[in-house]
């Protein structure tokens, strides 16, 4: 099973969780789990959207992941330190990497 880690932060847009329904479709289509998807943050826990809904997540670990999915958000904010990191780390171990930039 392939593993898909997507990546919030504080302020991220909603729209940009769409991406997980294309690996939903997929397993239901192939009538097994191909993908594995996780929601993945700094420090795990709920995390708010810009609209205000919060998503559960995981918090960020050395684990591989074949997919990262980076969101966005509707503002230009620096990101932290521990995001960059880990984002460039697991890029590089990835087999893709996807960010969705403001203005996408």
């Amino acid at each position: 099973m392939k593993h898909v880690g997507v990546v919030v932060f504080p302020g991220f847009q909603l729209l940009n969780l769409a991406v997980i329904a294309a690996f939903e479709l997929v397993n239901t289509q192939v009538g097994r789990d191909l993908y594995r998807v996780e929601l993945l943050s700094e420090g795990g826990g709920p995390v708010l959207s810009s609209s205000g809904v919060a998503v559960e997540t995981k918090p960020f670990s050395a684990e591989s992941y074949d997919t990262l999915v980076v969101t966005g958000s509707l503002t230009i904010t620096p990101s932290s330190e521990k995001l960059r990191s880990f984002v460039q780390s697991r890029a590089r171990a990835s087999r893709r990497t996807r960010c969705h930039a403001r203005g996408q």
